[in-house]
């Protein structure tokens, strides 16, 4: 079990501190690591050949993590939702991967929320009217949609994987700047933001959807830790 695994684990737990797995980094942040990655890129021949040398060990690192990951998203959807056709499990996973990657999350906490969430069915409909994997409210995704600058597409869009996917964890993110606190902004991805206003971390901790959520990844990150 290799380092980042071990600390996944340790964080993943109740007991722990989730907080650097949760937190969507800051949108300089994410510039910042998107530059130094584009300057560690291997430079065309008589572009400086030592530098491209030493950055292939890396490149290549990151090809097969990435290539990881998509087989772990695939294992996991494919037992939790086997019905669905092989293309679609495969939107599915490119759609975590993306939006995991623009908010700093771990693909696999965000696939422990849509298997808690939705059983991971593109389809599924609550009875307070949430719609898709992410279970998001289409009154929520609206004006999530327009905070991002994305076209309003209607409910019926919500069905989308990437779409819902890319809404739900914009919200999510929205809820973690707004309270400050991972705990509190799972906690409040379930019950609103008004139920949340006063909650503490601890409150948070106890509460039955974010327990469920948490428990899930730890059991994601120990299934997929090979």
């Amino acid at each position: 079990m290799g380092r980042r695994t071990r600390r996944a684990l340790a964080a993943a737990t109740l007991g722990g501190s989730i907080s650097v797995l949760l937190a969507p980094a800051l949108m300089s942040t994410h510039g910042a690591t998107r530059a130094e990655a584009r300057s560690e890129t291997p430079r065309p021949a008589g572009e400086g050949t030592a530098g491209a040398v030493d950055a292939t060990p890396q490149v290549v690192s990151q090809v097969l993590e990435s290539a990881e990951t998509r087989a772990k998203l695939f294992a996991a959807i494919s037992q939790c939702r086997p019905s669905l056709g092989e293309r679609q499990r495969w939107r599915i996973v490119d759609a975590i991967r993306e939006e995991a990657a623009r908010h700093g999350y771990d693909p696999l906490f965000v696939m422990a929320i849509i298997e808690v969430e939705s059983t991971c069915s593109p389809t599924a409909n609550s009875p307070r009217g949430a719609v898709g994997l992410t279970q998001i409210k289409p009154s929520t995704a609206r004006e999530v949609a327009k905070d991002l600058g994305l076209a309003w597409g209607g409910a019926g869009a919500l069905v989308q994987p990437n779409l819902n996917i890319r809404l739900g964890l914009g919200y999510l993110a929205q809820l973690e700047e707004k309270f400050g606190d991972p705990y509190v902004a799972i906690a409040a991805y379930n019950l609103g933001p008004q139920r949340a206003l006063r909650m503490s971390r601890q409150h948070a901790k106890r509460e039955r959807y974010v327990k469920k959520v948490l428990a899930r990844y730890e059991g994601l990150l120990v299934e997929h830790a090979a």
